[in-house]
C-alpha cells in the first residue's frame, strides 16, 4: 500500500515562493544579500531542499539558512517571538491549518492571477 502525504498549504506555498525566486536564471544577482530563512524538519526532508533548491536561489545571489525543527517546535518560536519571526516561511501540519492558523485569521488566500505557472498545480494545492 503506497502511503501518500498531502502537504500542507504553507509548506506548498513556501515551495511555490522559493520555486518561483529560482525559475529563471536570467535573472542572477537578483537576491544578492537576500537571506531567505526556511522552518522545515532535519534529516533527508531538509536535504531533498538543499539539493533541489539551494544551489538555483544561489545562483541567484540569495542564500538560504534552514531552522530545523517539528512543525509544533517552529511554531512554538513563531509565537514566542512576539512579532519577530525566526524564519520568512515554515512548513507546518495539516492540525495546526485548521486549529491555530485559519482560527486565528493567520491565512491569507493566495491571489490565483498572480501566480503565472498555476497550470502545473493541482486544484488541492491551492
Amino acid at each position: 500500500m503506497k502511503l501518500e502525504r498531502k502537504p500542507s498549504v504553507l509548506f506548498t506555498s513556501a515551495v511555490l515562493s522559493i520555486g518561483l525566486l529560482t525559475s529563471s536564471m536570467g535573472f542572477a544577482g537578483q537576491f544578492d544579500g537576500v537571506t531567505l530563512r526556511v522552518a522545515t524538519w532535519g534529516g533527508s526532508w531538509k536535504e531533498n531542499m538543499v539539493q533541489a533548491i539551494v544551489p538555483k536561489f544561489e545562483a541567484l545571489g540569495g542564500k538560504i539558512e534552514f531552522v530545523t525543527g517539528s512543525p509544533q517546535a517552529n511554531l512554538a518560536k513563531l509565537i514566542a517571538a512576539r512579532g519577530k519571526a525566526p524564519f520568512d516561511v515554515m512548513e507546518t501540519l495539516d492540525a495546526q491549518e485548521k486549529e491555530f492558523f485559519a482560527t486565528n485569521e493567520l491565512i491569507q488566500k493566495i491571489d490565483l492571477s498572480q501566480l503565472t505557472n498555476k497550470e502545473y498545480l493541482d486544484e488541492w494545492q491551492y
